[in-house]
């Protein structure tokens, strides 16, 4: 909020601001199979599927060990 703050009032904050939007890139993520599936599996907890969630695996068997 306060960057957003900023950029209203100070013109150099401003033309920062332009700069980075400019370097910005849309992504489309929803036409990314292998995203919607990685986005999927992290919906659900740890527990349901505990093959989708591989460093949580390795914390647990730490855990036990």
């Amino acid at each position: 909020m306060l960057g957003a703050f900023y950029s209203l009032v100070s013109r150099p904050v401003r033309r920062q601001v332009i700069e980075i939007a400019k370097m910005m890139t849309y992504l489309e993520l929803s036409a990314d199979n292998t995203f919607y599936d990685q986005f999927m599996s992290a919906l659900f907890l740890p527990h349901t599927d505990i093959t989708a969630f591989p460093a949580v695996m390795r914390v647990l068997e730490k855990q036990k060990g």
